[in-house]
């Protein structure tokens, strides 16, 4: 019995050892899981912190990142917005000074057609006061002619008598005389008008051909020249015409006719719109004279009696 109860002791303190060194491995068990899960909580607390800082750093990165690139958009933007107000400057500067020309060109225009105007005036200002000068000339030459014809008168009756002692009356000698004399004798200066005009006429219908305008024969070839100056009443600008005229055809023209374009004094007669030679002979054609400047030729003329009613006609209805 005794040996029973000692070896159930014996197996009692080999349990409660057993249990004690189980208790111990079961402690030191817990004691390296609470280790190793200490440990693993610090590793996952490190990895966590570590990728905390990773996610802060590209975080941060994507922030520098879009700060980069909205600064760049910004300037982008200034640069763009620069430019176009550099562009919408340029193009009002342009556009500013496109209308200052403009403005410019319409105001040297209205100045040539003011100077345009003022010239116009001032030759026909010109041209009246010519004409009365031309007036008061012919007038005194007028009177100095009749002076001298009555002063000779004295001496030609010497001379008429002679004749009339032959059977050749005065009237006789004057039918004789050569009209341009006869006609120099009475009015020297109407003669000079009418020559000058003459050959002003002459000379346009002559370039009127030779520009091929008209044929040099036709009555009209002078007013064909004329008006192939155009409607420009500018002394200057119808020089101009013509010269222009002359340098584009100098090829087909004659030398003496390509040499009027150094001679602008030759130019300006014959450019003339309201020429002064033309005006002084046509006064002297169409004007208004008296009953004495007309008998001489109307009584040498074949037709005395018909010329003698129109004298009549003009002198006593036309007054």
């Amino acid at each position: 019995m005794f040996d029973m109860l000692k070896a159930l002791q014996l197996r009692l303190d080999g349990a409660e050892a057993q249990r004690k060194k189980d208790l111990e491995q079961a402690e030191a068990q817990r004691k390296e899981g609470l280790e190793q899960a200490e440990a693993q909580r610090k590793k996952d607390l490190e990895q966590a912190e570590a990728q905390r800082k990773k996610d802060l750093e590209q975080a941060e990165a994507q922030r520098k990142k879009d700060l980069e690139q909205a600064e760049a958009q910004r300037k982008e933007g200034l640069e763009q917005a620069e430019a176009q107000r550099k562009r919408d400057m340029k193009q009002a500067a342009e556009k500013a000074e496109a209308q200052r020309k403009s403005d410019q060109a319409n105001a040297r225009e209205q100045s040539r057609k003011l100077l345009v105007n003022i010239n116009e005036l001032e030759y026909k200002i010109k041209r009246l006061e010519q004409q009365a000068a031309d007036r008061d000339l012919e007038r005194k030459q007028k009177d100095e002619a009749t002076q001298r014809y009555i002063e000779s008168l004295a001496g030609d009756i010497e001379a008429t008598t002679d004749f009339l002692a032959v059977g050749v009356s005065l009237s006789t000698l004057l039918f004789r005389l050569p009209f341009s004399n006869v006609l120099v004798i009475q009015d020297k200066v109407g003669l000079d008008r009418i020559k000058r005009r003459n050959l002003l006429d002459r000379a346009q219908a002559l370039l009127a051909s030779h520009l091929g305008l008209a044929n040099n024969n036709s009555y009209s070839a002078s007013l064909s020249f004329r008006e192939a100056l155009g409607p420009l009443s500018s002394s200057d600008e119808r020089q101009t015409r013509l010269s222009d005229i002359l340098r584009e055809k100098r090829d087909q023209l004659p030398h003496e006719t390509v040499s009027l374009i150094t001679k602008p004094a030759a130019l300006v007669l014959l450019a003339e719109r309201f020429s002064k030679v033309r005006l002084h002979g046509d006064q002297v054609a169409h004007g208004y004279c008296p009953q004495s400047w007309y008998e001489g030729a109307v009584t040498r003329s074949v037709d005395k009696a018909a010329l003698l009613d129109l004298l009549d006609l003009v002198t006593l209805v036309g007054k």
